[in-house]
């Protein structure tokens, strides 16, 4: 997806200092050697590709008569707005683009900590338009699967040929539920447990292995919002395992593997 920055224009020749003056076919400045017609070219500003090129017509004592300019520099992804929305706890990314060439598709991506990304999806892309576009995704488990408060998005723009383009980030803060809800297990040489509280208080967390036996259990105490607490997990072998944690109100459960 990028925005077509293609014109010709009429400008004056104080304006076009920037060109090189090796890339003119008189061989010097523009107009130079006596010249009817020059023809100068330049490089895309760092970024884009396609080229400048400019005619000039010239009085053939190196004065410069007119000027015109084709300019076929196409920018990289250029997005007219990127943002997240919620309605009734879903999270929505919505986004605009003016116009689009050879654009096959938009990953999505997310992440916890605004480093790492992951692909969540794909939307896929208008490929060659002029006209603007409307792009939506929603994103149903921001906050199941959330290690933390914040969520951060980004979006790879990809073309028919492969090359693709990193949006900025955008992000947002993730809301406690009403009531404890665990969204995450993690099972290495222990075993780490995200989730969210209502208020801050105490919880008892607990793992099991599939038989109901008791392999490890401590209590911390949590703050309102988003929490991850560890535990030992000194038990041979893989298996099936139930993380249990309470706040005496709500027990949640799920089961991990290791």
């Amino acid at each position: 997806m990028k925005k077509i920055l293609l014109s010709i224009l009429a400008v004056s020749a104080f304006s076009l200092t920037g060109l090189v003056a090796q890339t003119c076919s008189s061989g010097g400045v523009p107009c130079s050697g006596g010249v009817i017609i020059d023809v100068c070219t330049d490089v895309c500003p760092a970024g884009q590709t396609g080229g400048i090129t400019v005619v000039y017509a010239c009085d053939g004592a190196g004065n410069i008569v007119s000027t015109d300019i084709t300019n076929t520099c196409v920018a990289p992804i250029e997005l007219s707005n990127f943002e997240i929305k919620t309605e009734k706890g879903i999270t929505k990314l919505v986004w605009n683009t003016e116009s689009e060439i050879d654009n096959e598709l938009f990953e999505v991506l997310r992440s916890y900590d605004g480093r790492n990304f992951d692909i969540i999806g794909e939307v896929n892309g208008a490929g060659t338009s002029f006209e603007g576009q409307s792009y939506e995704f929603v994103d149903r488990s921001a906050a199941k699967r959330a290690t933390s408060s914040s969520v951060f998005y980004r979006l790879r723009q990809v073309d028919f040929d492969g090359q693709s383009t990193l949006s900025e980030a955008v992000s947002m803060k993730l809301q406690a539920g009403a009531e404890l809800m665990v969204n995450n297990v993690v099972a290495e040489n222990g075993v780490t447990v995200y989730f969210e509280a209502p208020t801050n208080g105490l919880v008892t967390a607990q793992v099991a292995d599939i038989a109901g036996k008791v392999i490890s259990r401590n209590t911390f105490s949590s703050v309102e919002g988003f929490n991850m607490i560890e535990l030992p997990m000194n038990v041979a072998g893989n298996g099936i395992f139930i993380m249990t944690v309470t706040d005496g109100v709500t027990v949640q459960t799920k089961k991990f593997f290791r």
